[in-house]
């Protein structure tokens, strides 16, 4: 083996070096001068007069520029002190004095002023803010949702529940929301859901947290071939019904399928990926989350983790016309998140598990106290969890008609605890197998007030705001004259089913309320949407529980009103 010592080579790495700037030196004089040769070339077919009249149209242009821009008096520094720099006579200043005037709030040149663009201040759905330049917008607004609620269930279905069904009401959502965009690329959002707290002095949970963290991300957009990234705590848009918001969607609560297969994943934390081909016409959605992180911010456990895909496309797309129709198609691979588990003694321990369950259409109470109509018992796995689904919305008019098919498989799922630890009622881990479950649900939109019609986002495919085309108004005005106005008027029809039924579920030591089953419900009702931001629901139930077991099954019905406004 040879060796070079080490100073030849620094040598010959600083000769060579050499080398290169020489021949980049020599490269650019070259170019220089040709540039310059062709410029002589071209003055010299000038005479002498011609050029210094040139000089004194330059000379003077310079000059004019210069008193226009001291006709408005500098904010930060008096007139005098610009006019000393300037000298008597503009155009003889020294080019240093010129560049000293933007330090002192005037432009050297017009239009080259670092100054911020001042921001103009509206209402438009909620307070805006954006400056001139629309380099910089910052919107905020409230939302909020009052429900009440009325029940009319038999005692052998409201007594094998967790909680039973109850009148009263409930401040369904009520958020504030933050969003803009920082020099038009960027993009980010912050709202937070305050309806959970219990008691607003403490912000203890008790026995729920009483704050709920929805969005917290950043984006940038309009990334060549790549189109936005997005990174926080956001939103996994796998169905057409997540990726409606809840401002908008046209029903008091999602459907079943919603609940019970996606709900417990509707917020995480992730990046996301997504953009539109075609027009807009196609439009694909990929996220990478991590499990476990729904409510907030912060989550733990290395690898559980969740992969997201949402294909959309539009074989109709006329938004002008009032017509579209979309097919959706979903996927997403996703670990089981780790949660803490008792032996029943005095052993804790990590455990990847999941629970599926169906809440009621209409829901009074703090989350805690909203019963599950049907549910399973924990399902543990190490081996995670696969769903997909399809589904399809359109609308013509004042028309709009939907439907989607969720479906999700367990793989090797145990009851009781996992495979070598005891659980809290003393039972050892049981095998059941793969586990499959799905549902689906049905659903008809019809405007009764000409014109009015439901919108979609080809960019995020789901509903977007109503904009009654006759907002409600019954006033008199000052000349004595009495307003009206009929506000949108929508009716809607909904049938949902949701499957989460399975023989192990029916064993003597499951209780009932937690045995399965399957939920099948019926949703007639209509909204009021009085202008662009308040709407009235009312929506009737009726509802078929069936409990996996002999005792519990039978059928119910409810009605729900809301009161919304939302910026």
């Amino acid at each position: 083996m040879y060796f070079i010592p080490k100073d030849w080579i620094l040598e010959f790495r600083v000769l060579n070096l050499t080398k290169q700037v020489r021949a980049s030196l020599f490269a650019i004089f070259i170019v220089l001068s040709f540039l310059n040769t062709i410029t002589f070339a071209q003055e010299e077919k000038e005479t002498l007069n011609q050029r210094l009249d040139r000089l004194e149209k330059q000379n003077e242009e310079l000059s004019k520029a210069l008193k226009e821009r001291l006709s408005i008096t500098p904010s930060s520094s008096s007139k005098e002190d610009v006019d000393n720099l300037l000298l008597k006579n503009p155009a003889e200043t020294p080019v240093k004095n010129v560049l000293a005037l933007p330090a002192m709030g005037v432009d050297a040149v017009p239009g080259t002023s670092k100054n911020p663009a001042p921001m103009k201040v509206s209402f438009k759905n909620g307070f805006w803010a954006e400056s001139e330049d629309k380099n910089f917008t910052f919107n905020f607004g409230p939302m909020m949702q009052f429900d009440n609620g009325w029940y009319s269930v038999p005692e052998n279905v409201n007594s094998t529940m967790d909680n039973p069904l109850t009148d009263g009401s409930a401040l369904r959502r009520f958020r504030l929301n933050a969003i803009g965009t920082v020099l038009k690329q960027f993009e980010y959002r912050m709202e937070v859901d305050f309806s959970g707290a219990t008691d607003f002095r403490t912000t203890t949970a008790d026995p729920q947290a009483p704050l709920f963290l929805t969005d917290a991300w950043v984006a940038m957009n309009e990334i060549p071939f790549v189109g936005t990234v997005r990174i926080g705590h956001q939103k996994e848009f796998l169905t057409f019904a997540n990726g409606t918001s809840d401002r908008y969607y046209p029903f008091m609560e999602r459907p079943l399928v919603f609940d019970a297969f996606e709900d417990g994943n509707q917020f995480n934390n992730g990046v996301t990926l997504s953009n539109s081909y075609f027009d807009k016409k196609l439009h694909i959605w990929t996220g990478l989350f991590r499990t476990g992180t729904r409510t907030g911010a912060f989550g733990v456990g290395g690898g559980r983790t969740a992969f997201d895909q949402r294909i959309s496309y539009f074989p109709i797309l006329n938004l002008e016309e009032q017509h579209w129709w979309v097919l959706q198609a979903h996927g997403t691979e996703r670990s089981l998140p780790l949660v803490s588990t008792s032996d029943g003694q005095t052993q804790f321990f990590k455990a990847p598990q999941v629970q599926f369950f169906n809440r009621p259409l209409v829901r009074t109470g703090s989350g805690f106290q909203v019963p599950r109509i049907i549910s399973t018992p924990t399902l543990f796995s190490q081996d995670g969890e696969t769903a997909f689904g399809l589904g399809t919305q359109t609308a013509y008019g004042r028309w709009t008609f939907g439907a989607e098919y969720v479906a999700t498989q367990i793989y090797n799922a145990y009851l009781n605890t996992v495979p070598g630890y005891v659980s809290s009622n003393g039972r050892d881990a049981q095998s059941i197998g793969n586990q499959y479950y799905d549902g689906f649900y049905v659903q008809g939109l019809c405007f009764l007030t000409p014109g009015d019609h439901r919108s979609v986002n080809p960019s995020n495919p789901g509903f977007t705001r109503i904009s009654p085309v006759r907002p409600f108004q019954w006033r008199r005005t000052d000349d004595g004259a009495v307003t009206r106005g009929p506000g949108a008027w929508e009716v809607k029809f909904r049938y949902d089913y949701s499957n989460i039924q399975n023989p192990f579920f029916t064993q003597a030591f499951i209780p009932t309320k937690i045995s399965g089953g399957n939920y099948q419900a019926y949703t007639f009702g209509i909204n009021w949407y009085t202008n662009t931001n308040m709407a009235v629901m009312a929506d009737y139930n009726y509802n078929y529980r069936d409990a996996g077991k002999s005792v519990g099954s039978g059928s119910f019905s409810s009605f729900g009103m809301r009161t919304q406004f939302e910026f």
